[in-house]
């Protein structure tokens, strides 16, 4: 996993377990606002492209 990983771009692999209560996103996240050209979703958390995705 960690060359797939790191073949994708990721240049930092963090190995260590951490609870649940560490929860967190390992690709980063979507960033959302009311501008398509600047956001994937509206700040409703909708996708601006497909309805109801």
């Amino acid at each position: 996993m960690t060359r797939t990983v790191r073949k994708a771009g990721y240049p930092l692999i963090f190995t260590q377990r951490m609870g649940i209560e560490t929860n967190s996103h390992m690709c980063g996240t979507a960033v959302a606002g009311h501008d398509p050209a600047q956001s994937v979703l509206d700040p409703f958390c909708r996708s601006h492209d497909v309805e109801n995705l």
